[in-house]
């Protein structure tokens, strides 16, 4: 293992191929994937934002987020990642669930590299550059709901 700093250590990450691993690297990858795809995301720092706020406004950076629904799928995440060569993040509760987030530009890009997916594309969805603008709903879907949501004129 190669030291970072006093707090914590990072391991080399496992590469998936044909080593003596490669089963258990397989399925360690698959199930972080699988954990992605249910509902994890990703959050991107703005790079416009960034230059005209300034480094010391603005502090977002690019975070991935795994969300687990007990404890123990918590622990199994953080293991994984760890697994992987993954400093997991502090986790976090919200609501109900447990969030494992994963912190800074090269972790980042590593689980989505290790994961095999383009950077932030979750369950097959377009980037957002690739969205519409704006989609409005099929003529008969919004007459639909004009007739529903209107109110008689006093």
């Amino acid at each position: 293992m190669r030291k970072v700093n006093a707090k914590r250590t990072t391991s080399k990450p496992l590469s998936v191929g044909t080593g003596g691993d490669a089963k258990v690297q397989r399925a360690v990858v698959r199930r972080l994937a699988e954990f992605f795809d249910r509902n994890g995301y990703a959050r991107w720092q703005s790079p416009s934002r960034r230059e005209k706020e300034g480094w010391q406004r603005y502090k977002k950076g690019d975070e991935v987020r795994l969300v687990a629904s007990s404890a123990a799928e918590l622990e199994e995440i953080r293991d994984l990642l760890r697994r992987a060569g993954i400093h997991p993040g502090r986790p976090f509760v919200k609501g109900r669930q447990f969030g494992q987030p994963i912190y800074g530009r090269q972790a980042v890009e590593q689980f989505f590299t290790l994961i095999e997916r383009p950077r932030g594309v979750a369950r097959g969805s377009p980037p957002k550059s690739a969205r519409p603008k704006s989609v409005s709903p099929a003529p008969d879907i919004a007459k639909e709901r004009k007739g529903r949501a209107t109110r008689p004129r006093r």
